[in-house]
């Protein structure tokens, strides 16, 4: 009946009944114990109510019973993050990159965490290898600009920013852009190019009502009555 019960719960599970869809995992597991699968569906399942101490122990027996499977060790690190387990989630984000080298949300994802404790040199490398395995992932280029900000390394971030526009317009990376000219002192740059920020609002993930205020401010400085509707 293991694999009735499984379906059973991935069903409810998509219905959102997620309590009934438990309870199905939990009785796979009734009769086949070690069922890593299981484990982890439990895990997923309560981290997503929010019990994190219910689904930390979920994963922690996924892993016990196929270490092989990144996953698990990901969402574990997942749930460690959630609580700010900081030194947890590193560990599993390490065994994840020993078991999937190529999986970039670890590295992002780590990268997360040493930005939140103040290591930017260590955030950066690993933004860079998140880059490196996912060149198209725009937040780890926003998170990457704004630590190489902060480290004052302007030069570094203007080559980042006129790399990748060369070849893509991203109203993230023109308004990143428009904060270098800012830091110049150069409005009128800064000004045309939040103007392109707001011809590429389909790429931005940045706050557009902060954006437009900040634009229609620039905007009366230069003593030009124009607001942006």
């Amino acid at each position: 009946p293991i694999y009735f019960l499984f379906n059973l719960a991935l069903v409810e599970e998509q219905m959102g009944n997620i309590d009934d869809a438990i309870k199905y995992f939990k009785k796979v597991i009734f009769y086949k114990s070690d069922d890593a699968n299981a484990f982890f569906s439990i895990g997923i399942l309560y981290s997503k109510k929010g019990k994190s101490d219910i689904a930390i122990k979920c994963f922690k027996k996924a892993i016990e019973y196929n270490y092989s499977d990144y996953f698990s060790h990901f969402y574990l690190a997942e749930e460690y993050k959630k609580i700010k387990e900081y030194d947890f989630a590193l560990v599993e984000y390490r065994k994840v990159l020993e078991l999937s080298p190529d999986y970039s949300w670890a590295y992002y994802n780590t990268a997360q965490i040493y930005y939140e404790l103040k290591r930017y040199d260590d955030a950066v490398i690993m933004l860079k290898k998140t880059i490196e395995k996912n060149p198209k992932d725009m937040e780890a280029y926003k998170l990457l600009c704004q630590i190489l900000i902060k480290q004052e390394k302007i030069k570094e971030v203007k080559d980042i920013v006129v790399k990748f526009t060369e070849k893509n317009d991203n109203g993230d990376m023109y308004y990143i852009m428009s904060k270098l000219f800012e830091i110049d002192g150069d409005k009128a740059s800064q000004l045309d190019t939040l103007e392109l920020v707001f011809e590429n609002q389909d790429t931005l993930t940045f706050d557009v009502d902060s954006i437009k205020k900040e634009y229609n401010e620039l905007k009366k400085s230069k003593w030009i009555q124009t607001n942006i509707s």
